[in-house]
């Protein structure tokens, strides 16, 4: 049985370049939403940029998980469906 290691590595620092340019556009575009429905006292423009932010803590989490254990990856997922839940609770389109 050959060792595929660095096949491994290689996908998971993909996934790692991936998510932290996901992570990056999602919180900036939370603080770009937030500061324009401020500004514009629009609670539109506020609960869609709180929803890039939940989005952004996903990928957060994600990016935790990517070179952790299986515990780590089976308790990251249940914090953020848990965060989805409760961000996209109050979210009716």
């Amino acid at each position: 049985m050959a060792c595929e290691c660095a096949q491994v590595s290689a996908q998971t620092q993909q996934e790692r370049t991936t998510l932290r340019i996901a992570l990056v556009l999602n919180a900036t575009m939370f603080v770009i939403g937030m500061a324009a429905g401020l500004w514009a006292q629009s609670t539109g423009l506020i609960a869609d940029s709180l929803d890039m932010l939940a989005d952004a803590a996903a990928y957060a989490l994600a990016l935790l998980a990517v070179t952790r254990g299986l515990a780590f990856k089976r308790d990251a997922a249940r914090w953020s469906g848990w965060l989805l839940l409760i961000f996209r609770r109050g979210h009716h389109t």
